[in-house]
């Protein structure tokens, strides 16, 4: 199956047809999570071998529980999901909950205990019987959420710094959404669209983005509650008990091990076809179960889709190359970077590297698209240099400390290897304890370093011209276009994947020029592969040992589509003398070509030797290096 949310839900749905498979097992799960028995639920999980389905095994209980629990406190069935309006409304209602840190203790306390004559009581006092089921059901899910996250991973049972600390950050952001009923509505339609830049926008604006996840969860959850109403049409009227609830669990493996009938379910849903869904739960055997199904199924999405909607505590991203911002280092209507350059040879792509993405370990690789009109590809893993991203180190077996550079295209055992699949996906290292043999990884930044070079084909430009003269034809060649963008995912998830940093337009040049006269007619050489054209010679001087007299004619020819700087100076007793160029006027920018004068009277030059010495900047960079100036020189005797 392409779709993870299907992998997952059939995965799920696998475990907990397993756990039922044993009457007795199962029944001592199910009683050791009403009873909050954290050791004695991971030991009957442990029994029928399904300690790492914890969690999914447990989620699906919460929704078991919290639909009991919440009949039991709420007398009226709702019949609709709530509008956006009567969110707003229900905001306001809810506010003396977050003012009142005792009142909202209570409901916690209740909630966790199952208390429902309390539950209700408060449910009163807030005036929200109407949104009874909504809300508690709500509150129900989030705390079963946490326990289950605690049984499962086996966090210690300390006290929480703010035990009321979830809750209350749900208050404070649904506050800020719902202080008018646009903005809330944008929000809400942003995450049932998928539209993760939408809903973060929605956020920022209204100043509540570090609660990204709590209020993604809530969205997320109304968005359930509404589409479990069209494919149920109602709420459960008659509470399941444990022998229901194997047999539900049963049901599900059969829907576990049918690719088909699971897929065909899941397009019902995401179309809000409840003839479609309807025909499938019939199949199925699940009709009984409808809402229950669909809270599960929901309910996995969401845990999905807010991991990639707010990424929790660190974000892969590609923001350098080189030291030069993406940003705002490199013009992204020209190509080069703020001082006028463009790149060459092999570039650091760098940023923010992360282990974790979607709620599992992460990996990226890195897209280009030859501009204009390229479509996005993946980086060929032959254009990648061995890249450190970052340090192992050990304390096992003993001090002193063993470290070693973690590398992509790393070479054993020198290096920790970096898993780099064929089509380019990095996976990143997950060790993460320095007192374990298995080592800690630390990331340093790094993600990638490209050679430029193979990006495309960069024949070099054999020169015919001679100092003094144009080297069109040919043409000293073109900076070529390219944008550069990272792709992170959860590993082998490709739903989870998400676009970390665009350099939208990035130019590349790395054509070399051969047959370049240098040192002009005095000692002339043929040289090859260089990085520009730079020549010069003296015109007086014939082939190359004629001395001069009274004139001095310096000729000077510099190419190069990123030319900086070209200068002359000549070297000899009284000097050195600044040259003063004078560009022909066909010359270019990139194509400087003409002659040059000493500024001095030569009859009135010492009779000795002589160096007229060439330089020209070239405006390209690795990001981090730029080349030296590229040289040329000539001598004659007066």
């Amino acid at each position: 199956m392409k779709n993870e949310h299907l992998i997952e839900l059939a995965e799920s749905a696998r475990a907990i047809g397993a756990l039922a498979e044993d009457e007795q097992t199962f029944t001592r799960a199910v009683k050791a999570f009403e009873a909050h028995d954290r050791e004695a639920f991971r030991g009957a999980l442990e029994q029928r071998r399904l300690r790492p389905h914890c969690q999914r095994i447990c989620f699906w209980l919460c929704i078991w529980r919290c639909v009991r629990v919440v009949r039991l406190i709420c007398q009226e069935v709702p019949t609709a999901p709530p509008t956006p309006a009567e969110i707003v409304e229900l905001s306001k209602l809810l506010q003396p909950l977050r003012d009142n840190a005792d009142l909202l203790k209570r409901l916690l306390d209740a909630m966790d205990r199952g208390d429902t004559q309390s539950l209700a009581t408060i449910a009163r006092d807030l005036k929200i019987q109407r949104f009874c089921f909504f809300v508690f059901l709500w509150i129900c899910m989030l705390r079963c959420r946490k326990f289950c996250v605690t049984v499962c991973t086996g966090t210690r049972l300390e006290p929480e710094e703010d035990p009321l600390g979830e809750i209350r950050d749900w208050l404070d952001g649904l506050a800020a959404v719902a202080r008018d009923e646009a903005t809330l509505t944008k929000a809400f339609d942003a995450v049932r669209k998928q539209d993760v830049k939408g809903f973060r926008a929605v956020l920022q604006g209204v100043r509540v983005l570090r609660l990204c996840i709590i209020l993604c969860r809530f969205f997320c959850y109304w968005n359930c509650f509404r589409l479990c109403f069209i494919v149920c049409r109602e709420f459960p009227r008659v509470d399941i008990e444990i022998p229901q609830l194997r047999e539900f669990a049963l049901a599900l493996t059969r829907l576990g091990r049918d690719e088909g009938a699971l897929k065909r379910l899941n397009e019902a849903f995401v179309r809000e076809d409840p003839g479609a869904w309807g025909t499938v739960i019939e199949e199925l055997k699940l009709s009984r179960f409808c809402y229950y199904v669909c809270q599960w199924i929901c309910y996995t999405r969401c845990e999905l889709y807010c991991w990639i909607f707010c990424p929790p505590g660190c974000l892969t991203t590609f923001r350098y190359i080189g030291g030069y911002n993406i940003l705002t280092g490199i013009n992204a209507a020209t190509g080069l970077t703020t001082d006028s350059r463009a790149f060459y040879e092999s570039i650091r792509l760098n940023g923010i590297l992360c282990k974790q993405h979607g709620g599992g370990p992460a990996e990226y690789r890195f897209e280009y698209m030859e501009l204009p009109g390229g479509s996005w590809t993946a980086v060929p893993t032959d254009w990648i240099v061995r890249t450190v991203i970052g340090q192992w180190q050990s304390t096992v077996p003993a001090p002193p400390d063993d470290v070693k550079p973690y590398a992509v295209k790393g070479t054993a055992p020198n290096d920790m290897v970096a898993a780099l699949t064929a089509d380019g996906w990095v996976q990143v290292p997950q060790e993460s304890n320095v007192n374990d043999a298995g080592g800690n990884f630390a990331p340093n930044g790094n993600l990638l370093i490209l050679d430029t070079t193979k990006m495309a084909s960069w024949p070099n430009i054999a020169i015919t011209a001679h100092a003094g003269q144009s080297t069109t034809p040919p043409a000293e060649g073109e900076d070529k276009f390219f944008g550069l963008r990272l792709q992170v995912r959860r590993v082998g998830m490709p739903a989870t994947e998400v676009t970390a940093g665009i350099c939208a337009n990035l130019a590349i040049y790395n054509t070399h020029y051969d047959d370049v006269i240098h040192k002009g007619s005095w000692a002339p050489q043929e040289v090859d592969n260089q990085l520009a054209v730079v020549m010069v010679d003296v015109e007086e001087i014939g082939t190359g040992c004629a001395k001069i007299t009274n004139a001095l004619t310096i000729k000077y020819t510099a190419a190069h589509p990123n030319l900086g700087a070209v200068s002359i100076t000549m070297d000899g007793p009284g000097g050195p003398y600044p040259a003063a160029l004078t560009d022909d006027a066909a010359a270019t920018a990139t194509d400087k070509f003409g002659t040059a004068s000493v500024g001095v009277n030569v009859a009135n030059l010492d009779k000795c030797a002589y160096l007229v010495k060439m330089s020209a900047t070239i405006l390209l960079t690795t990001g981090e290096t730029v080349p030296t100036d590229v040289l040329d020189e000539v001598a004659f005797c007066k």
